[in-house]
């Protein structure tokens, strides 16, 4: 579940599948805030996450997973990173209040 504006976007993240073979990336982002290159709501004190890592995202830390960090290859930047997978496009569905 997400929150709205006020709250910036926090997430709440529960129900996972655990028979899922994506893998669970999101439950270190349980209770963030979103963080853009223009609001920084992650953890990280003197870093801005979305800026650092080229997207937004629920940030907890910018070392964690997350769904829009750019996977570099040795051809350049092609893919995102979701956990060890590298993806060429992702969607998300979320339900907000």
């Amino acid at each position: 579940m997400v929150q709205n504006e006020t709250h910036n976007y926090r997430v709440t993240v529960k129900n996972y599948d655990n028979a899922s073979t994506a893998g669970d990336v999101l439950s270190q982002a349980n209770g963030q805030e979103f963080t853009t290159k223009d609001r920084d709501n992650d953890n990280e004190e003197d870093i801005n996450c979305a800026r650092r890592l080229h997207g937004g995202f629920w940030y907890n830390r910018c070392d964690r997973e997350q769904m829009t960090k750019l996977g570099i290859t040795a051809a350049g930047v092609d893919n995102f990173a979701w956990g060890q997978r590298r993806l060429r496009a992702a969607r998300m569905y979320l339900t907000c209040p």
